[in-house]
Order: C-alpha cells, then structure tokens, then sequence
C-alpha cells in the first residue's frame, strides 16, 4: 500500500517529534554523561518503530502502550532511579498527549471511534502544530533544573505525584471516548489537566530542590560537628604535649629514682601513665586531609567506645578534588551504617577501612562483621534503624554523589561480613 501526503507528512513531522522526545529527557535526566552514539541511534530505533507501528496498524490504544514503553526504554539511556523514570515518562506522555489532543480538538475532529480503531484525523497544519507546540513547551520546562540531579524524594511524596499524571492520563482517555459531551467541555477539561500537571511539575521541581538542601544542610552539620571533634583533638594533643614537655625534668628525676632503686615495675607503670596523658583522644587517622581526618576520627572513636576493633589504612594527599560535603555524605553514611551494624555483633566486632588515591582514582573500602540480618527492598538495602526519615542521608545519595565522579558503588556480604567498595575518578 502507497503512502499519502498525509504519511509523508506525518514521517516528516515526526522526525521532528523524535527530537522534541529528546528534549524533553532532558528536561529529566543528566544527559552530560550520556554514551552519545547509543543514544543517537536508540532515537533512531524509537522512531522506525512508531513510524512502523503507526502506518502499519494505527491503532489508538497500540499507539499509545507503545509510546509509553518506548520512552520507558529510551530514559535507560541516563542514569537515574526506576521512580524517576517512571514518574518521568508520565508526565511526558501526558503532556503530549494533553496538547495533541487540544489541537486535534480544536482544529475540528472529534474522536468517532474507541481506541481500538483507526482515527480519521488528515489536519496537516494540525500535526504541524502539535509538533511546534510540544517542542515549545519542552524548551520552557527545560529551565527547570532540579528534577535532573536525581535527588531522591520520600515514597509517600513520590506516590501523590505519580497518581497526578496517571489520573489526568486516564480522564483524558475517558473524555475522548466520550461522544455526548460538547467539544469545547471536552478541550476546557483537557487543558485543565494540562495546566494542573505543569504546576505538579513545578512543584516536584521544587520539592527535588527542597530536599537536595535540606540533604546537604544535613551534611554540612555533620561536617561542622567532624570539624569540630578534629579540633578537639588537635588543642587536647598539643595541650598534653606541652604539659608533658613541661614536666619533663620531673618525669626523667622520678624515673632515675626508680631505675637505681630497680623498682622495674613502677618505672613501666609510671611510663605508661605518661603515655595515657600524651594519648588521650588521639588521632587514629592523620593523613593531612582535614575532611577524611575528621570524619575518621570522629567516627572511628564513637566506634571504639563500643568495643569495635578498627583497621585502618590510609594513603591520601592532604588535598583532593572532591567536594567536602560529598566526603562527608560518603563516608559519613558508610561508617554510620557500619558502626551500627558492627554494634549489634555480640563477639568479634570489627570495621577494615582502606582509602587509597592513585592516578587520579580514590578507592574506599569498608567491611564490617554483622548479626547476618538485611532487610532487601526490591534490589535495594532498606534500613533497619528506627529513625527511616532523619537518619543518615542514605545510600541512594551516596549513589548520587558517584554520578558526579563517574563513580560505581559495589555492596556485598557473606554470613557475617559486609562490605561496600567504591571506585571514583577524581582529577
């Protein structure tokens, strides 16, 4: 069967649409990091499909399940999480359908048949419309820029703006399916829906923003608090020196005294109260960095006061192309969760930390004994601390902060053993 004017049109413009698609995943998704060739031709492959299963069939409900599963597909071409692609395909489908069905609408053609059967809509200047105006609402939202950072919203919030574009997608479908109602009630309704999902979207926009500040107010207290304890440390070891250093003719004369006297005993026990005096809250990590330091010392010795024997090696410059905040949400979430693991070990607790820094890659290692008890939701660990909402900042941002340094995350465990290794490419 031959091709008309209006298939020829309908390819032309949707060649167009194909990119309008990109630029609304864009509006979604980081696609900085993109593999660029896989990308071009994933769009490729998306509009031979539609294009085919358009003149082939045509058929309402075939277009519309297809298209949904094609952007569903092409959103795999970024890094994000399953809610973010979801939600996103949503509201772009949404949307485009709200604005394909107001054109047709209002360009004259009123829906005679169910989703199962061939439309008769032939308006050219009406399929050129709806990809002019698709295009153009795409560039608006893509002023947005909060949704793309992937930052991770409560499922509860999640949830209501999941069910905003799926009910609005589904009474669209009802109006057209509609005969009795007047056209013009029917656009009215559509553009309603349309407006509302635009505020939705400024809203979860908004609402990514208002989380991702609050995650790194979060972070910024802890990294104050890390600070703050490194301090401490700093002033009470040189305090303790300089004591000790003061004292120290007195030291050496009460040593003599019981080193002539032969009192071997008291001479290694007074040895050891001096040792205690210039140890006392000292530094279990001192590789220069000011942010591992501190981060280390102030967890590490929250770890030893619960009896967990620690491990640690360390070689790092004293300075890193890393943003302090996303050292603090690194390792300040892994050692969180291994303190507390460790914690609940009846015998052997134990944490191994290795962070090392060669050519240009930081490596972070982490493993600690555990009761054998994880919680799995999905592919993913849930928590098993009380506090879901307030505590830590999590793993999902963790794996958030690695998208900036092309970095991977690998979490493993035996019986008894867990272990998180963390590669990042730092400049």
């Amino acid at each position: 069967m031959g091709l008309n004017i209006h298939d020829y049109v309908y390819l032309i413009t949707s060649i167009f649409g194909t990119y309008t698609i990109y630029k609304f995943m864009e509006v979604f998704f980081d696609t900085s990091k993109t593999n660029k060739k896989v990308e071009f031709f994933s769009y490729i492959i998306y509009f031979v499909l539609i294009s085919v299963i358009y003149l082939a069939l045509n058929i309402p409900i075939l277009n519309l399940i297809s298209n949904i599963l094609l952007y569903f597909a092409l959103s795999f071409n970024y890094k994000a999480s399953l809610k973010s692609r979801i939600i996103s395909v949503l509201f772009i489908y949404m949307i485009l359908i709200s604005i394909e069905s107001t054109i047709v609408l209002l360009s004259g053609f009123v829906y005679t048949h169910g989703l199962n059967r061939n439309p008769l809509y032939s308006s050219i200047i009406g399929m050129i419309t709806i990809k002019v105006v698709s295009y153009m609402v795409a560039l608006i939202m893509g002023g947005y820029k909060n949704i793309k950072k992937g930052t991770d919203i409560p499922s509860i919030y999640w949830i209501s703006i999941f069910l905003i574009p799926l009910g609005s997608l589904y009474i669209i479908l009802t109006l057209l399916q509609n005969f009795n109602l007047n056209i013009y009630i029917v656009t009215s309704c559509i553009i309603i829906l349309f407006l509302i999902n635009i505020i939705v979207f400024y809203l979860y926009d908004t609402l990514s923003k208002v989380f991702k500040d609050t995650i790194e107010k979060l972070a910024l207290e802890e990294q104050n608090k890390y600070y703050q304890r490194q301090l401490e440390i700093i002033d009470n070891s040189y305090n303790n020196i300089k004591f000790v250093r003061h004292d120290m003719q007195n030291h050496l004369t009460a040593l003599r005294g019981y080193i002539e006297k032969e009192e071997k005993e008291k001479a290694i026990n007074y040895i050891s109260e001096i040792n205690d005096i210039t140890c006392e809250k000292k530094e279990l990590s001192s590789s220069g960095n000011i942010n591992i330091d501190s981060i280390l010392n102030y967890k590490l010795q929250e770890a030893q006061s619960k009896g967990i024997l620690i491990s640690l090696e360390l070689k790092v410059p004293y300075k890193l192309n890393i943003s302090s905040l996303d050292t603090v949400v690194i390792l300040g979430n892994l050692l969180d969760n291994a303190i507390e693991a460790s914690s609940k070990v009846k015998n052997d607790k134990k944490i191994d930390i290795k962070i090392k820094y060669k050519n240009s890659i930081l490596f972070i290692y982490i493993s600690n004994t555990f009761n054998g008890s994880i919680i799995y939701e999905g592919e993913k660990i849930r928590t098993t601390k009380e506090d879901k909402g307030n505590h830590g900042i999590g793993l999902v941002n963790i794996e958030n902060i690695l998208k900036k340094y092309n970095g991977t995350m690998k979490i493993y465990h035996t019986e008894n053993k867990f272990n998180v290794d963390i590669l990042m490419y730092i400049d």
